[in-house]
């Protein structure tokens, strides 16, 4: 029987009117413009951002195939380095946690993944990097059970966009042979991200990914800034359908467009 854990680069180009994000582009093209005016004499400040959207050739090698039991995520060889990924302008990155010491990404971990199926009768643990729709993204990441994302200087993470997988929608909608559907009220399906900084807690936030019968099935951007100042985020997973060993509900979501301040 599969083992399952219920427990829960490139930079990406883009000069906006107000909000400046890191170019890659023509280096005469103009990325630092003037403030624009907020009335008076007084400019309003430009943030400078920056957006990792897990894009470009070496996420893309990240991407598993098949999607259970692959070589990056279910390494054989037991001297294979853990499944890690590193956005090279942000230092954003992450490690699969290796919860059972065997690193297989049943241990949980944040994988690179472009599958879309939005057929639900695929919703199982055999396509569980799949999402059912596209952001208008090639990549996406996919978080599975208690993971975590470093940054080795602390920054804040303004946004991110977040969508269930298909695994998770089709249990949520329908259940399955060890976890409810989640379609009635009181039932719910939810992320707690804990951000730290120099290993000390600074806040907590949670996002639902289903409640009282209505579940994510659209990208739906969160916001990040209640953080503050992170050098790590972890991501939990909490839900209505949980018993003696944990969550029952499939601990999945997608994550993609992380917007960190400079």
């Amino acid at each position: 029987m599969k083992k399952l854990l219920f427990m829960s680069a490139a930079a990406f180009c883009l000069c906006a009117l107000s909000v400046t994000f890191t170019s890659c582009g023509n280096d005469d093209e103009k990325t630092n413009p003037e403030p624009p005016s907020g009335g008076g004499d007084t400019p309003v400040p430009v943030e400078n951002l920056q957006l990792v959207s897990f894009e470009g050739n070496y996420f893309t090698a990240l991407i598993d195939n098949p999607q259970y039991g692959g070589p990056q995520l279910y390494p054989q060889d037991p001297e294979a380095p853990l499944y890690t990924w590193t956005d090279e302008i942000t230092t954003l990155s992450s490690t699969l946690t290796d919860a059972w010491g065997d690193k297989q990404y049943w241990g949980g971990g944040i994988t690179i993944s472009n599958y879309i199926d939005a057929d639900l009768a695929n919703g199982d643990s055999d396509h569980q990097l799949a999402v059912t729709t596209s952001n208008g993204s090639s990549n996406f990441a996919v978080v599975n059970g208690t993971s975590y994302m470093t940054l080795k200087t602390p920054r804040v993470i303004k946004s991110m966009e977040i969508m269930n997988t298909t695994y998770a929608l089709n249990v949520i909608k329908n259940g399955n042979a060890y976890a409810q559907a989640l379609t009635e009220p009181g039932t719910y399906f939810e992320v707690q991200v804990t951000g730290y900084k120099a290993k000390q807690q600074t806040a907590t936030l949670k996002f639902d990914l289903a409640r009282d019968g209505v579940a994510v099935e659209a990208w739906k951007t969160i916001d990040m800034t209640s953080l503050n100042e992170v050098d790590s985020v972890v991501f939990e997973f909490f839900g209505s359908d949980s018993g003696d060993y944990g969550l029952n509900t499939p601990a999945y979501f997608a994550l993609d467009n992380v917007v960190i301040k400079q």
